[in-house]
């Protein structure tokens, strides 16, 4: 149900199960001065940037960051990724996974993923949004889309031409 709940519904008892975790790993990471980069990915609970942001606020820690994955957040439902999901990700937003793919299904979790730029993610919304605030999060570009008849590589050096000319 997480694209009819725009990313699913955490219980209140998952959610403490979930903060009472994290909480051991925070005490751990303040006691080595280290932050806690955490990977969201569809198919978790942090599967959007609303249900992140009610992890790190229950948490409380300056420690707690994120690698954010708009695509994965706009295959959850979370259709406003790039505004919306963006202020929610903000305070905590260490890098970027970045892929595009467009959404034929959501109900059914059918998608297609696309050359940076020629998918369902604003992009460039997401880009003036971290110049605008000065942020400089990692971009990491991934290489989830082949090109046809083409490799990784040729995937990779799409992605890459592509981010530069949006960043352009």
């Amino acid at each position: 149900m997480r694209w009819q709940t725009r990313g699913g519904i955490i219980s209140e008892v998952d959610l403490e199960k979930l903060a009472k975790a994290f909480c051991l790993v925070l005490e751990q990471a303040e006691h080595y001065d280290i932050d806690i980069v955490l990977s969201q990915m569809a198919w978790n609970y942090m599967n959007t940037m609303t249900n992140f942001k009610v992890l790190a606020e229950r948490l409380g820690s300056q420690r707690i960051k994120v690698r954010w994955g708009p695509a994965d957040n706009l295959n959850c439902g979370e259709w406003d990724v790039s505004t919306v999901g963006f202020r929610n990700v903000l305070p905590y937003l260490h890098s970027l996974h970045i892929k595009d793919l467009h959404i034929t299904d959501g109900i059914r979790c059918k998608f297609d993923y696309r050359a940076i730029g020629e998918g369902d993610v604003d992009y460039l919304t997401i880009l003036r949004n971290l110049r605008n605030e000065r942020c400089d999060a990692v971009l990491a570009v991934a290489t989830h889309f082949l090109p046809p008849g083409g490799s990784a590589e040729d995937s990779m050096r799409i992605n890459v031409s592509s981010l530069k000319s949006l960043i352009e």
